[in-house]
């Protein structure tokens, strides 16, 4: 039996309200601020990423930076952080639903 079908073999089962699914590649960006002076309470933004499109927007806490390196799995010494002046623009993209979506 077929496990993997082309969406236009599958888009009529979508119409009937059945939930589908597939796997793609995605690239994440993460910018983290310690909003609170005295506070080791961290908000992450991630922004998940497909080519140049934005796709989503996900805002978390963390009880330290620790916790957040953890959580990743990143290294304490790993040469991976940029410093960002002044706040992330993202700009505005029409995918061809006319939603808007954010593009960096």
């Amino acid at each position: 039996m077929k496990e993997v079908y082309s969406y236009q073999e599958i888009q009529p089962l979508t119409t009937k309200g059945q939930a589908i699914s597939f796997t793609c590649h995605v690239h994440a960006e993460l910018t983290t601020i310690q909003k609170q002076p005295g506070s080791d309470t961290v908000t992450a933004t991630i922004h998940i990423l497909v080519g140049e499109y934005v796709t989503a927007v996900v805002e978390c806490e963390y009880p330290s930076i620790v916790s957040l390196l953890d959580a990743f799995d990143i290294n304490e010494s790993l040469e991976i952080w940029e410093v960002k002046p002044g706040s992330d623009k993202w700009d505005y993209a029409e995918p061809h639903t006319g939603e808007g979506i954010y593009k960096e």
